[in-house]
Protein backbone atom coordinates (compact mmCIF):
# COMPACT_ATOMS: atom_id res chain seq x y z
CA UNK A 1 0.00 0.00 0.00
CA UNK A 2 1.32 3.42 -0.89
CA UNK A 3 1.89 6.11 1.69
CA UNK A 4 0.23 9.16 1.80
CA UNK A 5 3.86 10.84 0.65
CA UNK A 6 3.64 8.45 -2.28
CA UNK A 7 0.14 9.99 -3.01
CA UNK A 8 1.29 13.79 -2.58
CA UNK A 9 4.58 13.91 -4.89
CA UNK A 10 3.06 11.57 -7.42
CA UNK A 11 2.32 13.73 -10.86
CA UNK A 12 -1.51 14.29 -11.08
CA UNK A 13 -3.00 14.31 -14.53
CA UNK A 14 -5.00 17.10 -15.45
CA UNK A 15 -7.79 15.62 -16.69
CA UNK A 16 -8.85 15.11 -13.06
CA UNK A 17 -9.03 18.58 -12.18
CA UNK A 18 -12.62 20.05 -14.23
CA UNK A 19 -15.79 22.35 -13.12
CA UNK A 20 -18.94 20.56 -13.46
CA UNK A 21 -20.12 24.46 -14.93
CA UNK A 22 -18.06 25.95 -17.61
CA UNK A 23 -18.66 28.41 -19.75
CA UNK A 24 -18.25 27.57 -23.73
CA UNK A 25 -17.33 30.33 -26.22
CA UNK A 26 -19.06 30.52 -29.36
CA UNK A 27 -16.28 29.24 -31.04
CA UNK A 28 -16.02 25.52 -29.33
CA UNK A 29 -20.05 25.47 -29.85
CA UNK A 30 -21.30 23.04 -32.06
CA UNK A 31 -24.36 23.61 -34.50
CA UNK A 32 -26.66 21.54 -31.61
CA UNK A 33 -25.42 23.57 -28.97
CA UNK A 34 -26.19 26.62 -31.18
CA UNK A 35 -29.76 25.58 -31.92
CA UNK A 36 -30.65 24.88 -28.18
CA UNK A 37 -29.12 28.24 -27.09
CA UNK A 38 -29.72 30.48 -29.33
CA UNK A 39 -28.78 33.35 -26.43
CA UNK A 40 -25.31 32.49 -27.39
CA UNK A 41 -25.49 35.32 -30.15
CA UNK A 42 -24.93 38.15 -27.51
CA UNK A 43 -23.58 36.28 -24.97
CA UNK A 44 -20.95 35.00 -27.52
CA UNK A 45 -21.17 31.40 -25.95
CA UNK A 46 -23.65 29.69 -22.86
CA UNK A 47 -22.58 28.05 -19.69
CA UNK A 48 -22.56 24.27 -19.83
CA UNK A 49 -23.74 22.22 -17.13
CA UNK A 50 -22.92 18.71 -16.85
CA UNK A 51 -25.94 16.14 -15.96
CA UNK A 52 -23.56 13.94 -13.45
CA UNK A 53 -20.07 13.68 -11.69
CA UNK A 54 -19.51 10.96 -14.06
CA UNK A 55 -20.30 12.48 -17.19
CA UNK A 56 -17.87 15.05 -16.73
CA UNK A 57 -15.27 13.17 -15.82
CA UNK A 58 -15.58 11.49 -19.24
CA UNK A 59 -15.94 14.41 -21.09
CA UNK A 60 -12.57 15.88 -19.60
CA UNK A 61 -10.80 12.23 -20.12
CA UNK A 62 -11.81 12.39 -23.56
CA UNK A 63 -10.39 15.62 -24.30
CA UNK A 64 -7.50 14.46 -22.35
CA UNK A 65 -3.82 13.92 -23.67
CA UNK A 66 -2.12 10.48 -24.20
CA UNK A 67 0.29 11.40 -21.66
CA UNK A 68 -2.07 12.66 -19.67
CA UNK A 69 -4.45 9.53 -19.41
CA UNK A 70 -1.01 7.48 -19.12
CA UNK A 71 -0.23 9.39 -16.06
CA UNK A 72 -3.64 8.06 -14.48
CA UNK A 73 -2.31 4.22 -14.86
CA UNK A 74 1.10 5.42 -12.91
CA UNK A 75 -0.96 7.12 -9.85
CA UNK A 76 -0.01 5.24 -6.80
CA UNK A 77 -2.36 1.89 -5.94
CA UNK A 78 -4.16 2.63 -9.11
CA UNK A 79 -7.19 -0.09 -9.80
CA UNK A 80 -9.22 0.04 -13.00
CA UNK A 81 -12.22 -1.66 -10.93
CA UNK A 82 -12.14 1.17 -7.94
CA UNK A 83 -11.55 3.55 -11.11
CA UNK A 84 -14.75 2.70 -13.26
CA UNK A 85 -16.59 2.20 -10.30
CA UNK A 86 -15.76 6.33 -9.02
CA UNK A 87 -15.39 7.63 -12.82
CA UNK A 88 -18.02 5.16 -14.74
CA UNK A 89 -15.79 4.09 -17.19
CA UNK A 90 -12.53 2.35 -17.95
CA UNK A 91 -9.23 3.98 -17.51
CA UNK A 92 -7.69 0.61 -19.85
CA UNK A 93 -10.51 0.78 -22.44
CA UNK A 94 -7.52 2.36 -25.18
CA UNK A 95 -5.06 -0.30 -24.20
CA UNK A 96 -7.91 -2.91 -24.75
CA UNK A 97 -8.70 -1.47 -28.32
CA UNK A 98 -4.82 -0.89 -29.59
CA UNK A 99 -4.41 -4.60 -28.11
CA UNK A 100 -7.86 -5.93 -30.37
CA UNK A 101 -6.14 -4.28 -33.18
CA UNK A 102 -2.73 -5.78 -32.89
CA UNK A 103 -4.49 -8.86 -32.64
CA UNK A 104 -6.56 -8.27 -36.23
CA UNK A 105 -3.29 -7.30 -37.30
CA UNK A 106 -1.83 -10.34 -36.44
CA UNK A 107 -4.48 -12.70 -37.69
CA UNK A 108 -4.51 -10.41 -40.99
CA UNK A 109 -0.90 -11.41 -41.60
CA UNK A 110 -0.68 -14.84 -40.58
CA UNK A 111 -3.62 -15.13 -43.36
CA UNK A 112 -1.38 -13.38 -45.75
CA UNK A 113 1.12 -15.48 -45.19
CA UNK A 114 -0.62 -18.38 -46.00
CA UNK A 115 -1.60 -16.66 -49.85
Amino acid sequence: MAKMSDWDSADKPDWMYFDMIRWIDESEMTDKEKDAYPSYVTTGGYLKCWDSFQQCAKDSWDNASKEDRALTLKLPNFDNEVFKEIFGFSALEDNNKKQAILDKIAELKAEADKL
